[in-house]
Formats: structure tokens, C-alpha cells, sequence
């Protein structure tokens, strides 16, 4: 999917947290947006996910040369930040055919096996409730990045995530994203600097 972002603009009563911004992310690219605390990062990436509208300026999204009218970004988009929740009272088995029903994942995956997939094959029938906060942030990057949807918008991916999850993480973005838009918001980690080839650095207006 291709974003572009056209003088947009976005303020809470009458401070902007982002102003006059134009970018535009090409399909199948990975890239980093990055900024200092109160630069708009998270703010930007929730207008991308049509969470929040801009004050100013547009968005489109073209997705095989359709542009894409807004009740229909939904199922082409997938998200992930540390803010979202997963429902607790489900098996992990439970929540990721739930999760299919809603947004199906890509035709390569088969539900039953995501949980081998995520490493958490041994806890597939545990609930969510009794999970790590590492282990729940896992499942919510598995949920994002093995979805069928062409934008996949990741808040600050590895926090959470101890050695093994954030290696899982970059084989999981390197393996099953080629063919996806993948922005990612970084406190300037090296594990997700280091899948980015573009980069979008944000400013405090």
C-alpha cells in the first residue's frame, strides 16, 4: 500500500503536535519515524490507522492503484502498540480465531499453528490473563504482522520484549512483511532502526 501524507496536521485545542507534514511511504517499504518525546509519533501513526482525523491536510491511501475511501482502511490495516489491549479472558488458541474472524490472517498461515509460529505453541491453552508482559506483546506483534493486510503500523514494537522476543521480532519482519507497508515508531532502538530503510524524523513544531 502507498501512504501520502499531504500538509497535514494535527493539534489538541491550540497546541499542534504535528504541522504541515507531507511524506509519502511507498508500497512495500519499511520505515522508521522518529522524534523526541512530544514530536507527534504516536499521534502520527494513529491518524494513519484512522484512529484520528488531521486538523489539516489529507491522507490517502492507494492500495493497488485504488485509492481507498476511509470506512475501508480498516481491514487493510493491522496495528500494534504498547496502549492495546488483548481481551484476558480467552486461551491464547481461543483469541487468534477470534482475531480471524474479525481481520483473517494471510492465506499462508493456518490459525492452529500461529502459536508454534509466536513460540508459545506450549501455552496455546492458557488464558491470555495468565501471560508475561512479554508473552502479551508477542501475540499482539503475531496479530499485526501475520494479518492480510497490506499497512502494518507498529508502536514502539520491541518494548516488552526481552533477547529472544526482539530476535522472534526481526525474523518475523524480515520473513513475513515483503509485501507489506511497514511504519514503525522508534525510540530509536537499534532492533527496529535496523529493519528500516527509510526514515521520517519528526520535529516539535
Amino acid at each position: 500500500m502507498k501512504v501520502q501524507l499531504d500538509n497535514i496536521g494535527k493539534r489538541y485545542k491550540r497546541d499542534w503536535i504535528i504541522k504541515d507534514l507531507s511524506h509519502v511511504f511507498e508500497p512495500n517499504s519499511k520505515t522508521a519515524i522518529t522524534g523526541p518525546n512530544g514530536s507527534g509519533k504516536s499521534t502520527l501513526l494513529k491518524m494513519l490507522s484512522g484512529y484520528l482525523t488531521p486538523n489539516q491536510g489529507s491522507i490517502s491511501f492507494i492500495h493497488e492503484s485504488t485509492f481507498l475511501e476511509r470506512e475501508n482502511i480498516f481491514k487493510n490495516v493491522s496495528y500494534c502498540a504498547p496502549y492495546t489491549n488483548v481481551p484476558s479472558e480467552f486461551t491464547l488458541i481461543e483469541l487468534l480465531r477470534f482475531q480471524h474472524s474479525l481481520k483473517p490472517f494471510a492465506q499462508n498461515f493456518d490459525v492452529d499453528q500461529i502459536p508454534d509460529r509466536l513460540t508459545l505453541g506450549a501455552h496455546k491453552n492458557k488464558l491470555i490473563s495468565n501471560f508475561s508482559s512479554g508473552m502479551r506483546q508477542r501475540v499482539k506483534l503475531g496479530m499485526a504482522l501475520f494479518s492480510d493486510a497490506s499497512l502494518v503500523l507498529l508502536d514502539e514494537p520491541t518494548s516488552n520484549l526481552d533477547k529472544a522476543g526482539i530476535e522472534w521480532f526481526s525474523e518475523a519482519v524480515s520473513n513475513h512483511t515483503s509485501n507489506k507497508t511497514v511504519i514503525i515508531c522508534s525510540n530509536n532502538q537499534p532492533a527496529e532502526l535496523g529493519l528500516c530503510k527509510e526514515n521520517l524524523a519528526l520535529t516539535t513544531p
